[in-house]
């Protein structure tokens, strides 16, 4: 689902993936918010491809469950994504994609171009998307928006709905790398480092 704007009160919702973006886009949906650019890598637009007074909005997810959720979501849509094509990604086990992926899906690479970290224009919010239910509807009413009810009613809906593999626990190995390539933000959000 796309990033998308509420150009009314100058605020806009940067979907990042695997981050429960199918959730947040049919709620806002329903109020004055507009897809920025569906066309341009699949509307998920970061910070840098937005106007610059615009305040934006964000989550991330824990490091080893976003590598988890991307691995089930490639399988669920066949290693392909519209006229995207990533069966060059394409494993039989957590480990193997997350070896496949270092290059190109690197997690903290990906998060800090498209959040813009360390740069004047870095996101205005980034939100755990573990408290999603909480965060959003405060962040939202800070600008006269008022989601509570529908995030209340409808909170057990922004899990991942991607078929759940075989193989889909972490190596010492795997879980190694994403600590330590992720380092940045299992401090930020204060992440937890082992694995449940």
């Amino acid at each position: 689902m796309p990033t998308m704007i509420n150009e009314e009160n100058n605020i806009a919702y940067l979907h990042f993936s695997k981050t429960g973006g199918w959730f947040v886009t049919r709620m806002l949906r329903q109020d004055n918010w507009n897809i920025v650019d569906i066309k341009t890598k699949g509307g998920h637009l970061g910070v840098h491809e937005l106007n610059e007074n615009v305040f934006t909005f964000g989550f991330i997810r824990h490091p080893f469950e976003w590598y988890k959720s991307l691995y089930n979501y490639f399988w669920t849509c066949d290693f392909k994504n519209g006229i995207d094509d990533f069966n060059h990604l394409r494993s039989h086990s957590l480990d193997e994609f997350i070896i496949k992926s270092k290059d190109g899906f690197n997690l903290s690479k990906i998060y800090n171009i498209f959040f813009g970290i360390d740069t004047d224009k870095e996101c205005n919010e980034i939100l755990k998307y573990e408290d999603m239910h909480k965060e959003l509807p405060k962040l939202l009413s800070r600008f006269g928006m008022n989601y509570y009810e529908y995030i209340s009613k409808n909170k057990n809906h922004y899990v991942n709905k991607s078929v759940q593999q075989s193989g889909c626990n972490l190596s010492k190995k795997s879980t190694d790398y994403i600590i330590n390539s992720c380092h940045q933000i299992f401090e930020r959000f204060n992440y937890d480092k082992v694995i449940k």
